[in-house]
């Protein structure tokens, strides 16, 4: 493992200014992926390794063993029809990383959009024309979906959007991408074209811009956020001036449509190597040109210590749920800020009676989070009858069985035996709920 760590030792010598963070970052990152027996630099790069004689930086074709998704028959139907095509971005990424299949299908023609149209429907796909401005049309067939773009490149940008123009050139279009491990390309056979250096990078865990990072993050600032994205996911070392380059552009993430930048982060914060990324982007304090709250990473850690010892898996919500401070410039939607919501207000759980009082109060989706975040028991064995039966009570039942009228008073005896039943050993059966209440009937 160490020896994995000396390359970025010998660079942090060099930067003194940056050796805490970097070191911080590689060391934490060497030791995650040591923890996962090496998953990520694992049977993946003995494939990469393979045909290792290919200049790679030329495009020149490097057959991969990818998943099974290429051979999928309408993602093969398309490609002959659209010849020549490639598959191209994320689904190629994790496939020589060893992932799975995470996103749609991005294939990339030199073909115009409106003969991939023609061609499309012409074999039977739905077509649709997603965006035919930036060359992209969505093919869909039995329910596969394909995101087809023209070759293009930038001739304008203004940190947000950009205007393009179609190419011939597979080169020209990969150097137009942000990150040089989301620009490679598989042709129908599974030969893999990397014109960037992004096997190399892929190899090493190395995050990098493609070409100049500056120029790069001029073109979107989000660029800034999606490097913090897939270094959190991906990465195991950084190109030093592109982190250089996102801290010296940080204030323009406040020309991104908020919308853009929690969905950033929210993908984020489902990386293993999130706490470490979040340092990073703690040291260029980019939060404030976010309208984010700040995390608070002594809670963070306690999560991961709770979901291991729990053996759960928090939500990006909840992660989210733990920053310190308001999230009212964060443009969640009303459902999220509910949950937020009900997490932040959540009481610690030491009996048993906490926890089943928690999945009678919030959706099922939340019971894990709230465990997590606020839970004292490790062992929740104890729970898995209880969710099978949960409080179905309601006031209506309340009304009918009890002939009151709507008012207080439905409300009171409704919590009162909501109480009585989360404090029972076991799950009550309706019957002995109605029972239960011509007891408290009788009380009165």
């Amino acid at each position: 493992m160490l020896v994995n760590i000396l390359p970025s030792l010998k660079v942090l010598m060099k930067m003194n200014s940056q050796i805490l963070p970097l070191l911080t970052f590689t060391i934490s990152c060497e030791l995650m992926h040591w923890i996962e027996k090496y998953e990520f630099n694992g049977k993946s790069n003995d494939r990469r390794s393979s045909n290792s004689k290919n200049d790679d930086s030329k495009g020149n074709g490097r057959k991969g063993n990818l998943m099974d998704w290429l051979q999928n028959s309408n993602l093969q139907k398309l490609m002959k029809v659209l010849d020549p095509c490639m598959a191209v971005g994320g689904c190629v990424r994790n496939s020589m990383i060893g992932k799975g299949l995470n996103d749609e299908v991005d294939l990339a023609t030199p073909l115009l959009p409106e003969e991939v149209m023609r061609l499309a429907k012409k074999a039977g796909f739905k077509v649709i024309p997603t965006g035919l401005q930036h060359g992209t049309v969505t093919c869909v067939m039995d329910g596969d979906v394909f995101e087809v773009t023209t070759l293009r490149v930038d001739i304008d940008t203004d940190g947000r959007h950009a205007q393009v123009e179609f190419s011939k050139s597979w080169e020209e279009d990969a150097k137009r991408r942000d990150l040089t491990i989301n620009a490679l390309y598989a042709d129908i056979n599974g030969k893999i074209y990397d014109f960037v250096g992004g096997l190399d990078d892929i190899k090493k865990g190395m995050i990098r811009f493609i070409g100049d990072p500056d120029l790069r993050i001029q073109e979107d600032y989000l660029r800034i956020l999606r490097f913090f994205r897939f270094l959190a996911h991906y990465g195991k070392n950084y190109d030093f001036e592109s982190l250089h380059a996102c801290k010296k552009y940080v204030q323009n993430l406040q020309k991104i449509a908020r919308e853009r930048c929690i969905n950033e982060m929210m993908k984020l914060l489902d990386a293993c190597n999130f706490i470490s990324t979040l340092r990073l982007m703690d040291d260029i304090n980019i939060w404030e040109h976010c309208d984010f709250p700040k995390p608070n990473f002594d809670v963070l850690e306690n999560i991961i210590v709770k979901e291991k010892a729990m053996n759960l898996k928090s939500s990006a919500l909840a992660k989210f749920a733990s920053f310190d401070g308001s999230i009212e410039n964060v443009k969640l939607s009303n459902l999220q800020k509910k949950n937020i919501k009900l997490l932040r207000n959540v009481n610690v759980m030491k009996e048993k009676s906490d926890y089943i009082k928690w999945i009678n109060e919030v959706p099922s989706d939340l019971w894990n989070d709230g465990f997590i975040l606020k839970g004292a028991l490790d062992d929740l064995q104890f729970l898995e009858p209880w969710k099978k039966n949960l409080f179905h009570f309601s006031g209506n039942d309340v009304m009918n069985i009890m002939h009151l009228p709507s008012g207080p008073g439905v409300k009171k005896y409704l919590d009162k035996l909501k109480e009585w039943f989360v404090e029972q050993d076991a799950p009550a059966p309706y019957s002995d709920l109605i029972k239960q209440l011509e007891i408290f009937r009788k009380s009165q």
